[in-house]
């Protein structure tokens, strides 16, 4: 894949000419020690950042004795923990800003396979430990830190919370220029509005992106991610085509390189037409996001008991 492609991409670099079309988001470039911090190892937090909890006392039920205990009192064993005054007060004012719930990223991929590490267990940041957590436990966040080319500046993206229906998502597919599918982006559970409004929903989307998309976004060839609702289109992200890391929803990209445009002919588009019951193939349903935000890893690496279980000592070591 070609840089410039993966340039185009860049969340900085389409959103403020699209900004009109988009979920209302902000975005601040990351400093080169915020960088090197993402990209150590550990998980910690900023000082700024860490919520303190209150001091507690117990009385020991063998010598009845009054204890303080303060559970996250500090230790010689513990991560130093830095500090980005700077940086993270950029970053609770636009938390602020949206009214204190954002959902964020960097300029291309979200931390979906680190929602269980943050306090609330989910991926809606309410404060600036969840967003550090996020970053800094997230394996697609470190992959693209280690992958992307030095040059790259990083941003992070914070966009202002909404409630999406999963069933409200689709991801389109643009070749030369040309939209040519349309899929479900919740490849896994059956939405009778969708069977209800196929029609409208094609020609809405196709509509929309002659408008506002085709000759504006660069790239001759590329995805991209949109919220339907009706009398309403949302631009949530763009990705590259063809690129296997990139989802391809109810398509295959073997299938989507050998498409052609045929003037006059929808795009052709693909949902699940019945209900077939829940299928395994989330872990978790976070009505709050669009679904790239809650997609949790699906990698051989970490099952579902590797996650229970981290959850599980996390709990413990807070005991």
């Amino acid at each position: 894949m070609k840089e410039c492609q993966k340039s185009a991409c860049s969340f900085e670099n389409w959103y403020p000419k699209l900004r009109k079309w988009s979920i209302r988001a902000e975005f601040e470039m990351v400093p080169d020690d915020v960088l090197e911090f993402l990209r150590s190892d550990g998980v910690t937090v900023p000082v700024e950042a860490a919520i303190r909890r209150k001091k507690t006392s117990y009385v020991d039920d063998i010598t009845f004795k009054e204890w303080d205990s303060e559970e996250d009192g500090d230790s010689d064993d513990e991560m130093p923990q830095p500090t980005f005054p700077g940086f993270s007060s950029k970053l609770s004012e636009s938390l602020e800003r949206f009214g204190g719930n954002v959902f964020i990223k960097l300029n291309w991929s979200a931390p979906t396979d680190a929602a269980w590490i943050a306090t609330n267990s989910s991926l809606k940041c309410s404060n600036l430990q969840d967003i550090y957590l996020l970053l800094k436990g997230s394996n697609k966040i470190s992959t693209d830190l280690d992958t992307v080319s030095g040059s790259s500046k990083f941003f992070v993206v914070l966009k202002e919370w909404q409630d999406i229906h999963p069933g409200s998502e689709f991801r389109c597919f643009i070749s030369n220029k040309e939209l040519i599918a349309v899929s479900q982006r919740n490849s896994s559970e059956f939405h009778l509005h969708i069977q209800q409004n196929v029609c409208t929903i094609v020609s809405g989307i196709n509509d929309f992106y002659r408008s506002n998309v085709k000759n504006v976004f660069p790239l001759n060839n590329y995805t991209l991610d949109v919220i339907w609702s009706p009398g309403s289109i949302k631009i949530v992200d763009f990705n590259t085509f063809g690129d296997e890391s990139v989802n391809a929803g109810l398509f295959s990209w073997s299938e989507l390189e050998e498409m052609d445009y045929i003037e006059g002919v929808s795009p052709e588009f693909r949902y699940i037409s019945e209900d077939i019951g829940i299928q395994p193939v989330r872990l978790s349903q976070h009505f709050g996001l669009p679904i790239d935000l809650t997609e949790i890893s699906q990698e051989k690496s970490q099952s579902i008991i590797d996650i229970l279980q981290a959850q599980v000592d996390i709990q413990r070591a807070d005991e």
